[in-house]
């Protein structure tokens, strides 16, 4: 798994390689992705509602469409029918305990408890192909986790290979620059 920056003025025009296996993508998904510094976990020295607090004030959230193949969106479809029809199960049965002799009640109950945590970790198994931010900017996304296709499409710096590099720092070069980007 690769690391790659996408810069927020690309994160519209990204290459249509799967970003979770590297195939050729055919769909895209619609992913937020949430992150806060590290150094925010300071504050759960001094208490759990002051980290809360300062975790909520210091959170950066973006809203990227990654592009991916027929099998990674399914398998994300997949993991919410699973989770749902699981815990539907598991509540139905919880609720439906009272049916059963009053000595097997507490048993029931608990296989009901038991069958819901399981579909639950077999959903997170399910879609752990996700991409994680490992750093969210006003200018760019560094996303982890990424396939090495994908990663090396996008190009360092989220540039693309047909993109331009970017616009000298001085001089000459930059009054021309200018003068031809109108």
């Amino acid at each position: 798994m690769a690391r790659v920056t996408v810069r927020r003025s690309d994160a519209r025009d990204l290459p249509p390689v799967c970003c979770v296996c590297g195939k050729d993508a055919t769909q895209s998904r619609s992913e937020t992705f949430h992150w806060a510094p590290p150094w925010v976990l300071v504050f759960l020295f001094f208490g759990v509602v002051t980290w809360v607090f300062a975790a909520m004030l210091l959170r950066r959230t973006v809203k990227l469409v990654l592009p991916v193949c027929d099998r990674h969106v399914r398998r994300s479809k997949l993991a919410w029918w699973v989770s749902g029809v699981g815990l539907l199960v598991a509540f139905a049965v919880g609720f439906g305990s009272h049916l059963v002799p009053a000595f097997r009640q507490t048993d029931v109950i608990l296989g009901a408890i038991l069958f819901g945590l399981f579909t639950l970790v077999v959903a997170v198994g399910l879609a752990d192909d996700r991409v994680r931010p490992k750093h969210i900017d006003d200018r760019s996304v560094t996303l982890d986790r990424v396939s090495d296709a994908f990663a090396e499409a996008v190009g360092p710096g989220g540039r693309g290979p047909e993109r331009r590099s970017p616009v000298p720092a001085g001089g000459m070069e930059l009054v021309t620059a200018r003068y031809y980007r109108g």
